[in-house]
């Protein structure tokens, strides 16, 4: 179940498609302010330990990248 959902201010992230799901699904939708590197550490932090719990610590060849996407 997902309640929180934080992105930087790439614009794949922050548009009214996302927006709208977001709200649907209730689900709460933050993003890191601009020039400021240090909001989007607890982000990359914790997507970085979701991977990891999935898919362990070793590496992942390039060529699964596509099978890997959501």
């Amino acid at each position: 179940m997902i309640i929180n959902f934080h992105s930087d201010n790439g614009s794949e992230y922050v548009n009214k498609a996302v927006a709208r799901s977001l709200k649907k699904l209730l689900i709460e939708f933050t993003k890191s302010r601009p020039r400021k590197s240090n909001d989007n550490a607890l982000a990359e932090g914790k997507n970085a330990a979701i991977v990891r719990k999935i898919f362990g610590y070793t590496h992942i060849p390039q060529h699964y990248a596509e099978q890997l996407k959501c």
